[in-house]
């Protein structure tokens, strides 16, 4: 490889007339400044080179950005300053299409101004376009040759807006190629050959064309084979996705249909339980209780009567009473102690009944149906009791 950008060096020094400079057509040379400006704008103006009407100062003429745009506002491709003072001129020459700075260099003010100042001028471009893109094409090599192909790339690039030789599209073909930019090295390829038709090299060149051009269909084969996993991918992920979702609803069915069995056997067992004879039981005993808790309840009103209409008679021991009086009062006191035992065995025996249902209805004899129907749970400061209706 380092044999090829050689060739492409060699044809470089030899300055390959593919591509010429044409300097004069595309140079703009701005007002001189310095003592002699006056007699270097009169000799100027015999010759073919391009002015700009517009006048700069000392700091614009020597500086590369100020001419740079000087140059693009006006559409040159190079831009020139002269500062004339005494027997010397002082050159500096930018590539505002590169924005680059060319050359600043000195030369000796030419005696013979109108004759001699043109070819001066077209000398000193030339060769500083030349220096300069043998200075830019070496440091590309020297990148090159490191396997630094981007910078090599970038230095073969500005080498050739200096000075477009078709050699140098070789170099930066060869370095597209590297960077694997397959279709910009074709193209700069084929640019060679269409600007050196001629070339020894040319052999080569199409072979590396043909390279290029199987690495793109490679390239291209891989990104399709890339695509096709990724769909073949996404495809697989889409199925496993589906597959884990129709799964999940049949859980999710299974779980849902156990839940309504569930239900539906705790309201049969339901069903079973509210017929069984310990509910009815508990039910029409507790309801013969209250009822006997009622009467114990009405005889306990009978009684608190029977007191209030003793107490209200007098029925003192130590009371002056007639006999008719004295018996009323122990009439009235037979009544309510009599009052007052019912009350006394309704009311217990009301309660005891309930107590007992709920005692029957806790047991519950003979159901097997549900042991569980009462539950209790103890912890080292509560007793929760749990009966299920």
């Amino acid at each position: 490889m380092r044999a090829l950008l050689a060739v492409t060096f060699i044809m470089y020094v030899l300055g390959s007339g593919a591509a010429p400079a044409a300097a004069e057509t595309e140079l703009l040379i701005v007002p001189p400044i310095g003592t002699d400006a006056k007699e270097i704008k009169a000799a100027l103006a015999k010759t073919s080179f391009a002015m700009s009407g517009k006048a700069i100062d000392a700091t614009c003429a020597n500086d590369p950005g100020c001419l740079t745009k000087i140059g693009t506002d006006s559409g040159a491709r190079r831009v020139l300053s002269i500062n004339a003072s005494g027997d010397k001129l002082t050159l500096t020459l930018v590539d505002a299409g590169a924005k680059l700075l060319i050359a600043t260099r000195d030369i000796a003010k030419p005696k013979k101004l109108a004759k001699d100042l043109g070819p001066a001028i077209g000398k000193f471009v030339e060769e500083a376009v030349v220096d300069k893109a043998k200075a830019l094409f070496a440091e590309g090599n020297e990148h090159y040759n490191l396997g630094e192909f981007e910078p090599a790339l970038e230095r073969y690039k500005l080498a050739y807006r200096v000075k477009p030789l078709a050699a140098f599209q070789f170099n930066i073909a060869q370095c597209h190629r590297k960077l694997g930019q397959y279709q910009d090295a074709i193209a700069m390829y084929q640019a060679y050959l269409v600007g050196t038709p001629n070339a020894q090299n040319k052999a080569t060149i199409e072979s590396l064309i043909a390279e290029a051009k199987k690495a793109i269909a490679d390239q291209q084969a891989l990104e399709q084979q890339r695509q096709r996993d990724r769909l073949a991918t996404e495809q697989k992920k889409a199925v496993e996705a589906r597959k884990a979702k129709e799964a999940q609803a049949a859980a999710e069915a299974e779980t849902a249909k156990a839940e309504q069995a569930r239900v539906a056997a705790d309201r049969e067992l339901e069903a079973k339980f509210n017929r069984h004879p310990a509910r009815t039981w508990m039910l029409i005993t507790t309801g013969l209780g209250l009822a006997t808790g009622g009467a114990g309840a009405y005889f306990a009103t009978k009684a608190r009567e029977d007191q209030r209409r003793y107490d209200a008679a007098g029925c003192d021991p130590t009371s002056d009473l007639d006999l008719a009086e004295v018996n009323q009062c122990l009439a009235d006191k037979k009544k309510g102690e009599r009052d007052a035992f019912l009350t006394n065995v309704l009311i217990g025996s009301g309660a005891a009944v309930v107590i007992t249902s709920m005692i029957i209805f806790a047991i519950d004899p003979g159901n097997v149906e549900r042991p569980n129907r009462v539950g209790a749970a103890v912890t080292h400061n509560s007793i929760n009791l749990v009966v299920r209706w």
